[in-house]
């Protein structure tokens, strides 16, 4: 059995579909302010590595030279740095992989969870103040952002949390593991809304019923 797509009329986004290596796409990224920072950061290389060729008299001001030839190097290294971190970024946050499910919340960064133990998907909210997430110090917030969260099963929540030492960061701009569930940022993958939600469960429901052994023994049943 193989996901099916799960979609609304009203759920804009598009159906999942198998890519290569029967990899499925659940939740994908948010491509605006990934393709913002990215034409930023290509601006101010664009613009140092322009001010200083004309300040130092570089091509296409003046004669080529071995500084001419180190600032150029440097200039595509960083441009292409920030490319490189813009696919990265651009990655799905949630894949089907094969029995399993990979977890992005930080470029360059995956986390790989069984699909039987995800037990649910449902939206939820963080509270953001002035100075960046609502602390626990009461705070008060200035606004909430929309979240995904992705509750684990309790007994195997501890087991398959990601750890410093195995490299894979606690929390990110992206989401964060909390309390025994992954919690994905709304601002940074697709538009969140209850038919996204919906449409998770029931990928999610056809996940896990390709794999009943082992969906069997996480919820309780011994086979």
């Amino acid at each position: 059995m193989t996901d099916s797509p799960a979609t609304t009329e009203h759920d804009r986004t598009r159906p999942d579909r198998p890519t290569e290596g029967g990899w499925v796409v659940w939740l994908r990224a948010n491509a605006r302010p990934v393709w913002l920072a990215t034409l930023t950061q290509l601006a101010v290389v664009g613009g140092a590595w322009a001010l200083i060729a004309w300040g130092v008299g570089l091509p296409p001001w003046g004669a080529w030279s071995w500084l001419a030839v180190v600032v150029d190097l440097i200039a595509v290294g960083l441009a292409g740095g920030a490319l490189v971190t813009a696919w990265c970024s651009l990655l799905p946050r949630l894949e089907h992989r094969g029995g399993r499910l990979r977890v992005r919340l930080a470029p360059g960064w995956s986390h790989d969870v069984p699909v039987d133990i995800v037990e649910c998907f449902f939206l939820g909210s963080d509270s953001l103040t002035a100075d960046g997430p609502g602390a626990a110090d009461g705070t008060a917030a200035t606004h909430r952002v929309g979240t995904l969260v992705m509750r684990i099963a309790e007994r195997e929540a501890e087991r398959w949390r990601p750890v410093d030492t195995r490299g894979w960061p606690q929390g990110t701009a992206w989401g964060r593991w909390q309390d025994g569930a992954i919690v994905l940022d709304g601002r940074w993958c697709e538009p969140l809304s209850v038919e996204v939600a919906r449409r998770l469960s029931g990928v999610l429901i056809a996940a896990r019923r390709a794999v009943p052994e082992r969906g069997m023994q996480h919820a309780g049943v011994e086979t």
